[in-house]
């Protein structure tokens, strides 16, 4: 279960650092806007870290 969920991750990862700097940063919004509970979560499996402002996503 574990090496499956860590498959997922992986592949959510790669598709979002596919995405247009532009597109990064609105996907990323929408998601910690969606549920911002999971806002940390969301920033730390897509970016690694929790970005301080939105222009380290679009790096």
């Amino acid at each position: 279960m574990e090496a499956t969920s860590a498959k997922i991750d992986a592949a959510m990862k790669k598709d979002f650092e596919a995405m247009p700097p532009r597109m990064r940063v609105r996907m990323l919004d929408m998601l910690c806007e969606r549920d911002p509970s999971m806002a940390g979560w969301w920033k730390e499996l897509l970016v690694s870290k929790a970005p301080d402002c939105a222009d380290e996503v679009a790096r």
